[in-house]
């Protein structure tokens, strides 16, 4: 090599070196500056207007409690503090009090406020012996308290609109929320983001719509030489009500309904030479537990749900006829006056459909489902397929 290549080569590797040890310095002095931060948001911790103490062990007394001391456990001893000799204090869960000068029945005090919202618009929530109730601080000016109805008849839900005004696109989640933690927190959050999110809320109505079922054999019955009949579809009006609840406030939900279903069926079958005719007629009740995911789109919202389903027949007469055809006589069998359909049946469901939104609170649906059920009554009984249209409305 030249000297002037190897002059070129050190230097470059020397550019390196110094690069590699400026990116670990960085490196470092981040892990110095992150990792505490870790450790101490995962400790217990309380502040007054000198120190902060990290690491201790607070004990959580509930709501009611909380909002009146900071408790510490020091070494089995449990040291409380009022909301004028704390200013803030946290659990490793991440529920956080801070104290605050608040109004009760006129009088001022100091209490612990738990923060459920932090934000352009901080949510609170004080629990009292006779009282709940929440505030809102803007910009950590003044707090505003949400009282769930105030002295002159107005409830929160007309507070809430009036105090969001300026976010239109909220109006419908501020006429829907409940007066509890998790929906107020949520709402707060939708308003400081002020765009147009779908609320999840409680829902119930009727269902009414037009089912096909039809009975297939089940394996037991094969195997006790029962002939494979081929059923057709029977059709049926359907009627019933429903209630669809939000887990956690998602857009998944838990929908439960009952409907009721009468059906009629008839078959008749050559085999060889015999000949079979049966007949039946049932009323039933089907009760579905299903897992509802609603798209949260504006108005027409999709839907798909899955679950199980109990069926319980209130009417249940069945009756299997077999005759014999020997030499073109008909030799009559007589009546099988067994029960070839459970009175008891479980199965699963899958469904989709499309609920249209009306006003914030009211919806109608439509649904095509399709499910199986198999008796539990009786292990020798015909399996049973549905397919139904429903439409329903929530009130």
């Amino acid at each position: 090599m030249t000297p002037k290549l190897l002059e070129k080569l050190h230097g470059s590797w020397l550019s390196f070196i110094v690069f590699f040890k400026c990116i670990s310095a960085q490196s470092l002095l981040l892990f110095i500056l992150i990792v505490p931060l870790k450790i101490f948001g995962q400790n217990d911790y309380y502040a007054t207007d000198t120190l902060k103490r990290v690491g201790i062990n607070l004990q959580n007394g509930g709501d009611l409690v909380n909002a009146q001391f900071c408790r510490v456990d020091s070494s089995g001893t449990i040291i409380q503090f009022t909301a004028y000799e704390v200013s803030e204090y946290g659990f490793r869960d991440g529920v956080v009090y801070i104290s605050k000068e608040i109004q009760i029945n006129g009088t001022s005090k100091r209490v612990f406020l738990e923060r459920l919202v932090e934000g352009k618009n901080t949510l609170y929530y004080y629990k009292g012996k006779h009282t709940r109730t929440f505030y809102i601080e803007r910009d950590h000016s003044s707090l505003i308290e949400i009282l769930k109805q105030d002295k002159n008849g107005i409830d929160f839900h007309r507070n809430l609109l009036n105090i969001t005004s300026d976010c239109p696109k909220i109006m419908d989640a501020a006429q829907l929320t409940t007066y509890s933690k998790n929906p107020m927190a949520k709402f707060i959050e939708m308003y400081n983001g002020c765009t147009y999110e779908s609320y999840p809320f409680f829902k119930y109505g009727i269902i009414l719509g037009y089912g096909f079922s039809k009975l297939a054999n089940s394996s037991s019955q094969t195997d006790n030489s029962l002939p494979s009949f081929n059923f057709k579809y029977s059709g049926g009006f359907t009627l019933g009500a429903f209630f669809d609840s939000p887990i956690y406030l998602s857009y998944f939900s838990l929908h439960v309904e009952a409907y009721y279903l009468k059906n009629g069926y008839s078959i008749n079958q050559i085999i060889g030479n015999k000949e079979f005719d049966f007949v039946a007629n049932t009323v039933s009740i089907t009760l579905p537990v299903l897992i509802r995911y609603t798209y949260p789109s504006k108005r027409t919202k999709p839907y798909f749900n899955a679950g199980g389903l109990f069926n319980y027949l209130l009417r249940n007469d069945n009756a299997l006829y077999e005759s014999t055809i020997n030499s073109g006589i008909i030799e009559f069998n007589g009546l099988n006056e067994s029960s070839y359909i459970s009175t008891k049946q479980i199965g699963f469901a899958l469904g989709s459909g499309v609920e249209y939104k009306l006003d914030f609170k009211h919806s109608i649906f439509f649904e095509l489902r399709m499910s199986k059920l198999y008796g539990i009554s009786d292990s020798k009984s015909f399996n049973k397929s549905e397919i139904n249209f429903f439409t329903g409305i929530n009130f």
